[in-house]
């Protein structure tokens, strides 16, 4: 549809308009666009007409008849075939254009053959009249100035004009129509240039065929040369038997002798080509060579100038060169391969000498302020730099540091007795109360009944490797006692401690996590668990597979350790207060280990406070003192029942337990065996 409206030289519309002109004329309704059946007589108006009408001088004329056919096409478009925007102009609505007295009315302004299409425009115009001036277009009803000032209403606006080649109306694409006019021009020149080759070669053949148009001519001349070859070839068959009547060993040596000659002097032609040639390449590569060996001698002095430039610095070591030169010519026999090593290694020299460069400067910088040093004229360069430094150096080593080496050497050893007298004691001390609690703790396991599968638990405590050389020095320090010569007796001090007196950040003496800050961070403690005697493993070990009542019966067992050493009831004393809360107690757990359990922190001198469900009151209540049942009701009323269990009542709760009294199993053993003895089976009532 493009094509064919520039063929024609028609201007090109809009897409939205084109695609529907198609699918209506796919539909078998052929609309033309009003532009294209319009003229304006004023051409210097044509931009504000066009600017006002915008989308309706594009709309489509549908032929009458077809109106209904055509809105029913226009409005079936959907999804991406959808067109929205495009003007129909329909002739059933048309009504003729009456004009208002005076002034200029724009819509008389169009005018064209296809009424319909004037009467369009001109009913979308209205009453719009062209005015010259602003003063008229404030004072008028509706009107436009050439400039696209355009007052419509109680409103003025401004719109944007088209440039010439952008009008529509009456509009014809000269540009459209001159390419149109040189594609042809060029084409038909095209074809001349053809048919003229065509007609030379015409020409040529038909000198060719000339001679042979008289075909008598033509036999005689074929006669004639047949002849001719005919006498030629007796000639040379006379010839050749000839030359062989006349032919002697000599002759015929001879005529070899030719033959070879002949086939040298072509081999030697091929060989002089080729020799030619290999002249002009060794010559090119010669010329080329030559051109190398000119540059490379420039490099070469470029170099030498560089390196003796290099002798002179003063940081210029002559044997650490030879090293890295012998070093390279070893590992890299080609020359391209050591330059590249080389620049690597230089890469990486400047990347270390950089980071210690920053690294250096800001220890400087550190170091100068914190001893309110004065270091002027460094200005950044690391000679003067280390020129300061050996000067700082040298006067710490000459004066004041020899003046503190009596006073540091006093003070390490005061150190040494202060840790004698005060940490090595404390830490001891530690260890004791270490050995006690584990001590009261593994004697109340072990007067605990047994937890499942006869399962018994020992608190286990094995001293950190880390901490073992520290560890072993001060039990010495035990065994040695007394005041004097403590430390010589003791062995030698520990490196950690060493670290430790010589202020070195790094040891683990001085971290958080020190063992001088918290001694039983020298032990690592754990769980031995034993069956009928028997250590069978540790509880670290024992996490993985499992029932749930194995894996946090143990866990009971150390978190009520821990409250009772919280509590200082781990030592015997287990008077006062020491409450454990408990939620969900004893999930997952047989009654055979919530007994025991139980049993064990009662033991401990903790008081239970537990929250639990109600299916887990009868493994619990034997064991307690008040329980209290909770309802709710709606969604803010809680009822609460207070329960109070006498000595008695747990009594009697626990007199059918065959945990508390295993004598149960043995009297219903016995009665069974009677009942077997009677005739009975078991169960019969």
């Amino acid at each position: 549809m493009a094509l064919e409206r520039s063929n024609r030289g028609l201007a090109e519309l809009n897409p939205e308009v084109a695609r529907l002109q198609r699918e209506l004329t796919e539909a078998g309704i052929d609309c033309t666009p009003v532009c294209d059946l319009v003229r304006i007589s004023a051409p210097a108006w044509q931009p504000v007409i066009e600017a006002y009408l915008g989308p309706h001088v594009q709309a489509l004329l549908v032929p009458r008849g077809k109106e209904i056919a055509a809105v029913r096409a226009y409005e079936g478009l959907r999804g991406t075939q959808a067109v929205y925007g495009v003007k129909l102009a329909l002739p059933s609505r048309l009504r003729p254009y009456r004009a208002l007295a005076g002034g200029q009315p724009a819509a008389l302004l169009l005018d064209g053959e296809n009424a319909d299409a004037v009467t369009y425009l001109r009913g979308e115009l209205g009453s719009v009249m062209c005015v010259e001036s602003l003063p008229d277009l404030v004072a008028g009803q509706k009107g436009f100035t050439r400039t696209g000032m355009i007052a419509t209403g109680s409103g003025v606006e401004r719109r944007r004009l088209a440039s010439a080649e952008h009008l529509r109306i009456g509009r014809t694409d000269s540009h459209a129509q001159r390419r149109k006019a040189q594609a042809e021009l060029e084409e038909s020149t095209r074809l001349a240039t053809a048919r003229k080759a065509e007609e030379q070669a015409l020409q040529g053949a038909l000198l060719q065929l000339t001679p042979f148009g008289n075909l008598q001519v033509t036999q005689h001349d074929i006669e004639q040369r047949l002849a001719e070859i005919a006498a030629g070839q007796a000639v040379v068959q006379d010839l050749t038997e000839r030359l062989a009547t006349t032919a002697t060993p000599g002759t015929r040596s001879l005529q070899d002798a030719v033959t070879a000659a002949r086939l040298a002097a072509v081999e030697a032609k091929r060989q002089e080509s080729q020799g030619l040639e290999r002249v002009t390449t060794l010559k090119q590569r010669l010329e080329t060579s030559q051109r190398t060996v000119n540059e490379l001698a420039g490099q070469l002095a470029l170099a030498a100038g560089t390196e003796r430039t290099a002798r002179q610095d003063a940081l210029y070591d002559a044997q650490e060169v030879d090293r890295h030169r012998a070093r390279l010519d070893e590992r890299h026999p080609v020359m391209d391969a050591r330059m590249q090593a080389c620049e690597a290694a230089i890469q990486r020299a400047r990347s270390s000498a950089a980071s210690a460069d920053r690294e250096a400067w800001s220890l400087l910088a550190a170091y100068v302020a914190q001893y309110h040093l004065a270091a002027e004229g460094l200005d950044g360069q690391w000679i003067p730099a280390q020129r300061f430094i050996q000067r700082e150096r040298q006067r710490l080593e000459e004066t004041e540091l020899a003046a503190r080496l009596e006073e540091s050497e006093e003070a390490y050893q005061r150190a040494l007795e202060i840790f004698r007298t005060d940490v090595a004691q404390a830490l001891l001390s530690g260890f004791d109360r270490v050995d006690e609690q584990m001590r009261g703790l593994n004697l109340v396991l072990k007067n605990a009944p047994p937890f499942s599968n006869n399962e018994r638990y020992q608190f286990r405590s094995r001293v950190v490797d880390l901490h073992r050389p520290l560890y072993d020095f001060l039990q010495r320090v035990r065994e040695v006692g007394g005041d004097n010569g403590l430390f010589g007796e003791a062995g030698q001090v520990p490196e950690a401690f060493r670290e430790l007196m010589e202020g070195d950040a790094s040891s683990v003496l001085l971290q958080d996590g020190s063992p001088l800050a918290d001694y039983r961070r020298f032990f690592s403690f754990d769980v031995e668990i034993s069956r009928e005697g028997k250590v069978i493993g540790l509880l670290s070990k024992r996490f993985g597979p499992g029932s749930g009542g194995e894996h946090r019966t143990p866990l009971y067992v150390i978190f009520g350790a821990a409250l009772a050493a919280a509590y200082g009831k781990v030592q015997g004393h287990n008077g006062g207060g020491g409450i454990m809360l408990l939620d969900e107690a004893f999930d997952k757990m047989d009654t055979q280990n919530v007994r025991a359990a139980a049993q064990y922190l009662n033991s401990l001198g903790l008081q239970l406070i537990m929250a639990g469900p109600e299916t887990d009151q009868p493994k619990l209540s034997s064991f307690l003192s008040v329980y209290y049942d909770m309802g709710r009701y709606g969604g803010k009323t809680i009822q609460m029942d207070r329960t109070v269990l006498t000595d008695a009542t747990r009594e009697l709760l626990a007199s059918d337990n065959p945990l508390y009294h295993p004598e149960l199993i043995e009297q219903e053993m016995a009665r069974l065996a009677r009942e077997r003895g009677d005739g009975s089976q078991p169960g019969d009532a």
